[in-house]
């Protein structure tokens, strides 16, 4: 958070927080939450503006709800 943040780096998905892997399930359909290495392999495509990705996947939980 303090490179994304802080630093404004624009390229850094944070594969391990929650919410990034709770809005990759509900928005990729998945049967489960995706692993912290499903999420670093995903987030390839979208170098390099992950900052900006991370961004919209944590967007589309306020919008989504609970799952």
């Amino acid at each position: 958070m303090f490179l994304m943040y802080q630093l404004r780096r624009p390229d850094i998905l944070p594969a391990g927080d929650r919410g990034i892997r709770n809005a990759i399930w509900t928005a990729y359909r998945l049967d489960q939450p995706p692993s912290v290495g499903e999420v670093e392999r995903m987030g390839t495509r979208w170098a390099p503006n992950r900052t900006y990705a991370a961004a919209l996947l944590w967007a589309s939980l306020r919008r989504a709800g609970p799952r």
